[in-house]
């Protein structure tokens, strides 16, 4: 099949050193690479900085069965979007398009309710959400589970870190790690692939999962997850909705609720190495059972076609 797919290639990243860098995002990793893999011929379309600025040019030229999108409305990060043009193709039928969401927890009322429609299929990563589309008569929206690319495991040879936090510095996440009052090491702005030194070489692996641009301070289901569980890593998460549908937890990944939840296991996993392997270990056979990027590409594409 011939796919093309239309989403973010880079994405600007504030490195530790305060500098900015546009650097390869995991869509390119967890989508791009394994779609090739599985034998589709596929062209990608950056949203951020095409090599054809013209998507009606792309479209025409490459003729493809099927569009894979994930168009966030962000005009600031994405100045590429071609939503109208998309919207256009889907009314003439002539072409699959399919939008991946990713941030419903807080964008579904202002951004994913308004535009689904425009695409003849959309996925959402909260199993809740999906019965709040078919609310509003949206009915071709599966769920979109997060996944990764088995090509960036990282066999871990020693570890160099206690416990560490990978992502942007929030304000909620500032408070938290604040509050929690345990040194971390903390990295942002690496390289994609880079990150998964960090997690298979860490002890704990520490994931908050409230988004800051959320009014509610909701937590969401995260990348970041399944991201740790590739690598064999120790994943120590904050609880959100629905996760025990992915990974069995305290048996494949730990979870908390609370600051002094999180001190509690921090201090007796970091004590306890037997457990704390064999959970991650755990979660490393669950991430390759059902959450690599292939095995969910797969999944989604045979459940579009059954629309």
């Amino acid at each position: 099949m011939k796919i093309l797919i239309v989403a973010n290639k880079t994405l600007p990243r504030v490195t530790n050193d305060g500098k900015l860098k546009g650097l390869l995002d995991s869509t390119f990793y967890n989508v791009y690479v394994p779609l090739l893999e599985l034998g589709h011929t596929v062209y990608f379309y950056d949203t951020v900085s095409p090599v054809v600025k013209d998507f009606n040019e792309v479209y025409s030229k490459f003729k493809p069965d099927f569009i894979f999108c994930c168009i966030t409305g962000n005009s600031q990060v994405t100045p590429y979007e071609p939503l109208e043009e998309i919207e256009k193709i889907t009314k003439t039928g002539n072409c699959i398009t399919f939008n991946w969401f990713c941030d419903d927890m807080w964008r579904f009322d202002t951004f994913s309710k308004t535009v689904c429609n425009l695409f003849y299929a959309c996925s959402t990563p909260e199993p809740s959400y999906i019965q709040k589309y078919k609310d509003i008569n949206y009915n071709n929206i599966v769920l979109g589970s997060w996944h990764v690319s088995n090509n960036l495991y990282c066999k871990n040879t020693q570890y160099v870190n206690k416990v560490s936090f990978a992502g942007g510095m929030t304000n909620s996440r500032a408070d938290f790690l604040n509050n929690l009052k345990i040194p971390i090491t903390y990295v942002t702005g690496v390289a994609y692939e880079d990150l998964f030194n960090l997690f298979s070489s860490s002890l704990i692996n520490l994931n908050l999962t409230v988004n800051d641009n959320d009014p509610k301070k909701q937590t969401q289901m995260k990348l970041r997850i399944f991201e740790v569980a590739s690598t064999n890593g120790f994943l120590l998460t904050q609880y959100t909705p629905h996760l025990e549908e992915f990974f069995d937890l305290d048996k494949e990944i730990a979870v908390f609720n609370t600051i002094e939840e999180a001190k509690d296991k921090i201090n007796f996993y970091l004590n306890n190495e037997k457990e704390r392997k064999r959970i991650a270990y755990n979660g490393y056979l669950r991430y390759v059972k059902e959450h690599t990027s292939k095995f969910r590409l797969k999944t989604l594409l045979s459940d579009i076609d059954k629309l």
